[in-house]
């Protein structure tokens, strides 16, 4: 099966450099190591430029371009690459102009780094596209497609990530269109990988009408920047062929549908139309010549039957459409009898798109990125970042110790406080006192530790306080003290009982030898009676 020409971009051109000589210097001077321990490391980075400044369109090539851009996003956190730290001077031409643009910054390496990878991504992909020798013919056509999708998706990271391009090629107008082609050159291989696989009419029709959408957008966006960003112009003649010729195959399919279906008179409005799409598509593809097909316009190293595949395509799809037009309204007059409906009340056919953004670390995968990237370079430095960050930890510990060691304090300051105004220390410390009345010692000791009832109530309080609402343990509490009250006071009772009872002994008998050196019980009931009263406040 013939195969139309792809659009295969330009390789950006940079000039050589030294990456050695400001490695060494900056590694002795901000890290303060021997830069001899890492000369091997910066050989190895500089070998890594100049083959990817030789690199082709094929595997080899695009694993080359692959390796360095991946060393310079390690390069990244260890060194400072600008102009106050390794200050090295990367030039790069535009694609498409040839005027050269120079700067220090990493970020316009890594960006003709990227853009390099998609072009070699995508010729690559071309170069598969149109190699008609290959025995796995589906196999190819679906790689080439693969590698187009990988390009768009380079394409769009810079579109995304580099906002401000120094060189035209690399602004988001120019990467957005190049992204659109290379999307439209995979759909393109979607679809002939379906005819291949002689899918039916209905999904024909809608992949081709995706690849003249696709086809469409491009040509809208190539137009408005083509002259002011220096793009080759015979890429507008070539999309717009292909924007006319994938038209005319869907609603050729399309057509071949709707006969399956016996709207015969559907099927001949659609057939007219694929008819005037063949015929502009035709009027087109005579515009080019055979030179124009030979340039890196379009693709580089392009197979010599490519450079007519666009015309026979055409002019094969409109024989069959001529051919088949003829043939339904032949027998629509003799034997159907449908009514035609006008072209232009025919609704618009669908699109089915099955392609996208290929990330390409999915394309290289864990084991195969190992093995084309290598050991990481420079990995016995730590980043700087790394060494900032540790600093900044020791700092932010410090002053988290600081401010738990002042919450500390202040809750101490607090407890203390507390206690003090309770006269916890005072209490706990008349426990110790020995009485003076013989006998007490015992009693004293027992009341040092909480009694049988004590504990009850406080184990009740604890046990209210994890399951019983607030209200409910406040009435509890209130109920202890005052029950705790009331036997206070009938302590009191007693004790002022007996006070007087031992008065009034003391009176009936007072001049009774027996009771000269009898004690009222005052002086003995003086401790219980203070501890009551300490108590009841």
């Amino acid at each position: 099966m013939p195969r139309p020409p792809c659009i295969a971009i330009p390789f950006k051109k940079t000039a050589e450099l030294d990456w050695v000589r400001p490695l060494r210097h900056y590694i002795a001077r901000t890290y303060q190591e021997d830069p001899d321990a890492y000369a091997n490391d910066c050989q190895v980075l500089q070998r890594m430029r100049q083959d990817m400044r030789g690199a082709n369109a094929d595997e080899t090539g695009r694993d080359l371009i692959f390796r360095y851009y991946s060393h310079l996003e390690t390069l990244e956190p260890r060194f400072r690459i600008n102009e106050q730290g390794v200050k090295v001077t990367f030039r790069w031409t535009d694609a498409f102009s040839s005027e050269s643009t120079q700067q220090h910054s990493l970020a316009f390496e890594k960006a003709g780094m990227l853009f390099n990878l998609a072009v070699a991504f995508g010729m690559h992909g071309a170069n598969l596209f149109a190699d008609l020798s290959s025995e796995m013919e589906l196999t190819t056509v679906h790689m080439a497609g693969i590698y187009f999708q990988v390009a768009a998706e380079r394409f769009n990271y810079i579109n995304e990530n580099f906002l401000h391009a120094p060189s035209l090629d690399l602004q988001q107008e120019t990467v957005n269109v190049l992204n659109g082609i290379m999307l439209a050159q995979a759909q393109e291989c979607a679809l002939i990988k379906c005819r291949l696989e002689k899918k039916k009419d209905a999904t024909l029709s809608k992949i081709a009408q995706q690849a003249a959408l696709m086809y469409s957008s491009v040509f809208d966006n190539l137009k408005t920047i083509i002259s002011s960003h220096q793009l080759p112009r015979g890429w507008l003649l070539l999309v717009e062929t292909k924007l006319r010729y994938y038209q005319a195959m869907a609603q050729y399919h399309e057509a071949h549908a709707e006969e399956a279906k016996s709207r015969y008179g559907v099927a001949i409005a659609r057939y007219s139309l694929a008819d005037q799409h063949a015929r502009e598509a035709a009027k087109l593809v005579g515009q080019f010549s055979e030179t124009f097909f030979s340039t890196s316009n379009l693709a580089e190293d392009l197979c010599p039957e490519s450079t007519q595949g666009l015309q026979e395509l055409i002019d094969g799809l409109a024989a069959n459409i001529s051919e088949q037009l003829r043939k339904a309204n032949h027998d629509n007059d003799v034997i159907y009898n449908d009514a035609v409906p006008n072209t232009s009340t025919l609704p618009q056919l669908e699109a089915a798109s099955v392609v996208s953004n290929f990330d390409i670390n999915k394309f290289y995968a864990s084991e195969e990125r190992s093995n084309v990237v290598g050991s990481e370079l420079f990995s016995r430095l730590i980043p700087m970042a790394v060494h900032e960050s540790s600093s900044m930890y020791s700092e932010e510990k410090a002053k988290m110790l600081r401010a738990e060691e002042d919450k500390v304090n202040l809750a101490d300051g607090e407890l203390h406080d507390a206690l003090s105004f309770m006269k916890i220390p005072g209490s706990l410390r008349r426990f110790e006192r020995s009485p003076s009345s013989a006998g007490l010692g015992s009693i004293l000791s027992n009341f040092a530790d909480p009694s049988k009832a004590v504990r009850e109530a406080v184990f009740s309080v604890q046990s209210t306080e994890r399951t019983g609402p607030l209200a409910e343990m406040r009435a509890q509490v209130e109920g202890q003290r005052s029950r705790a009250s009331d036997e206070l006071s009938e302590l009191s009772r007693m004790l002022d009982e007996e006070q007087n009872a031992s008065e009034r002994v003391l009176s009936e008998h007072a001049s009774d030898p027996l009771f000269v050196s009898y004690q009222p019980s005052t002086r003995a009931a003086s401790f219980y009676r203070d501890q009551i009263a300490d108590n009841q406040k």
